[in-house]
């Protein structure tokens, strides 16, 4: 018994120092690594997906779309008026304020599975993100960077926003933003955030 659990602790320090090795490893890469260019290797990215204080990489890491001041944030099933309708109804994304020809940039990598032009949202991209959840991308100019089925990857840009969205044209210029999880809308600002 005393053999073992002898054992125990060598495999438990032996794993311990291979995750400081490691941590300290992936440091060093981001660190000193930052200087030396990589092809095909987007350092800013690769740096948002390390966290060095567990040493893990994030599986789905996340971007906002657009920067700018929630001018219209999500009402989570909360009736608000609308400026542009005048009616009570629910506000199921965020706005966010941009100027028209912002660059829009996709949250996570995904498969665009729409590109179309609603009678009320405008011109709409839509993203399969996976895992269950999808991106709605509003509001956007005529001219898109992607196509139905095209891979894209977090931060590529997938058009600018435009002033299309004739059911929000009463707020000043902005980038209509949702999320989905499991077919149910979420608030898409503290989405990307977590």
């Amino acid at each position: 018994f005393a053999a073992s659990r002898k054992g125990c602790g060598n495999d438990s320090r032996r794993f311990r120092r291979k995750k400081i090795i490691f941590t300290l490893l992936m440091l060093v890469v981001f660190r000193v690594g930052s200087q030396i260019p990589v092809p095909g290797i987007d350092r800013e990215i690769l740096a948002q997906t390390f966290d060095s204080e567990t040493g893990l990489f994030f599986s789905n890491p996340k971007t906002m779309p657009v920067t700018g001041e929630v001018i219209n944030p999500y009402s989570n099933g909360e009736l608000v008026k609308s400026e542009t309708l005048g009616v009570w109804k629910t506000h199921d994304g965020g706005d966010i304020a941009a100027e028209a020809g912002t660059a829009v940039a996709s949250m996570m990598k995904g498969t665009v599975t729409e590109v179309n032009n609603d009678p009320l949202w405008g011109i709409c991209v839509i993203i399969d993100h996976g895992d269950g959840v999808t991106g709605h991308y509003y509001n956007l100019n005529e001219t898109v960077n992607v196509k139905i089925g095209q891979e894209v990857s977090m931060g590529e840009i997938i058009g600018s926003v435009g002033n299309t969205a004739d059911v929000e044209c009463k707020l000043p210029s902005h980038f209509h933003f949702g999320v989905t999880e499991n077919g149910a809308w979420c608030d898409p600002i503290a989405f990307v955030e977590k």
